[in-house]
């Protein structure tokens, strides 16, 4: 989760919406190439974005905070 202010995406992108857990919109933005995931916006969570660290071309930068979806019942 990082802030959207400080993101930018080079390349061409595509999305569909879903809904969340919140019952809120979520953006899931992917690669109009290549179909992969790259970021999603959640109303819920206005003015951050949720990035994919597997789309970065470097992610040794990135220290996870948080585990999301870790388990199902």
């Amino acid at each position: 989760m990082i802030d959207g202010q400080s993101f930018q995406v080079e390349g061409s992108l595509d999305s569909y919406v879903v809904t969340g857990d919140s019952e809120k919109p979520v953006k899931c933005w992917h690669s109009a190439k290549c179909a992969s995931g790259i970021y999603l916006e959640c109303e819920a969570d206005p003015g951050y974005i949720f990035l994919k660290v597997g789309g970065l071309d470097d992610a040794s930068w990135v220290t996870p905070e948080m585990h999301i979806y870790t388990a199902a019942s």
